[in-house]
Parts: structure tokens; sequence; C-alpha cells
């Protein structure tokens, strides 16, 4: 598990670079602070964004990077609930409320290697991202019945359930819940659908290397 973390950060290192030379470098963003000290990436900051065009100001945004889809043409984006760490249950990125996020910035990658392991900047060919308040996610999902505290109980319960896999699917819903037992972190998460997000998302653009 150690080596796979170390190589989650690896590649999302990467894809700052590939972000701080080709998104921010767009003059709508007035400010681009990265904040990559320990303390701001464990309370789900990895950089400091103003827009003024979109009014935005100061916001704290958590980059997620879909690294294990590389290349996949992902449909859909992971919503961490849970997960398990030092044999305790904790909540995930998503409901933990003492993180200052208040943006994910949800990412897909494309790039012109088959080595996605040891993926660099120079390979990277393409980033579609979007902009997603975190309230704005919430609010969606809270009018679908799923306040956060219902998301803790419901993964609660898959958790004390125990089947690997998707756990349930609502017909006609663009999100479901899946739990991971196969990983060392046993995460259940909110699967949620990108037409969903590109809804809420307050932008959705496509960077590409020149």
């Amino acid at each position: 598990m150690g080596s796979y973390r170390k190589r989650e950060m690896d590649v999302e290192r990467e894809i700052a670079k590939f972000l701080d030379k080709y998104l921010y470098s767009n003059p709508i963003f007035t400010k681009k602070t990265r904040t990559d000290d320990t303390e701001s990436q464990l309370n789900g900051s990895d950089i400091i964004l103003s827009i003024p065009s979109k009014n935005l100001h100061d916001i704290v945004v958590d980059e997620k990077a879909a690294t294990q889809y590389i290349n996949k043409g992902l449909p859909t984006f992971a919503l961490e609930l849970s997960f398990v760490v030092g044999g305790k249950v904790v909540d995930g990125w998503f409901v933990d409320d003492n993180k200052d996020t208040e943006y994910y910035e949800f990412q897909w990658i494309k790039a012109d290697t088959n080595d996605t392991w040891n993926l660099k900047e120079k390979d990277i060919t393409e980033v579609e991202y979007m902009l997603v308040s975190k309230q704005a996610i919430r609010d969606y999902l809270s009018q679908q019945g799923y306040s956060v505290e219902k998301l803790k109980e419901k993964a609660k319960d898959i958790r004390e359930i125990g089947k690997d896999g998707q756990a349930e699917k609502e017909i006609g819903k663009s999100y479901w819940f899946f739990n991971s037992t196969r990983l060392a972190e046993k995460p259940i998460n909110l699967i949620l659908h990108k037409k969903e997000l590109e809804k809420l998302a307050s932008i959705h653009e496509v960077i590409k290397r020149p």
C-alpha cells in the first residue's frame, strides 16, 4: 500500500506540473497559490484560486485526478465516504467536515504512454477538468435523500454487510455505492456520473498540450 500511495502522489505531482503550465497560466486565474505543505494537503487543500470572471475569490481547491483510469475514458468519479486506517473506520474526504475544501477539481487524464504507473508531465496530452463546489454536490445529493449524515449511515450499513463491489443502484439514478473490500483501505465510495458533475460545475474545460 505504501508503494501504491507513493506512486499516486508522484503522478499527482506530475499532473500538477501540467496544470501549472497549461491551465493556471490562463489570465482568468488572478490567483493560483499552491499549498504544498503537509498540513494543507491533509486538510484538503492543493491550491488557492481566484477567478473573478466566475465570482470566485480565494477558494480552497482539492485537485482530484482519476490516476488509476488514465486513458480509460472513465464516465464517473468516486466520492469517498469512508475507509479503514490502522484498523479504524474514518470519514472519507467527501463527508469529512474537518477538511478546508470548498471546491473539487475533478480531472480525467489522457497520455501518450502505456506506462501510466510512471507517468511524467511530458507524457500528458490532455486533461479534462470540472471545478465543482463541494456544497453544490452535497445539495444535489441531499435532494436525492442523502444528506451528509445519511451518506455516513449508508456507508456504515454497506460496511457491515461486507459484500465487495456495487452495493446498491437505484433505477434511473446517476449515482450508486461501491464497496472495495479487496483494497487495503477498504474504501466505500459514492460513484457519481460525469453528466451530473457537469451540470454542477462552475467551469468545465479540456486542456490540451499545444
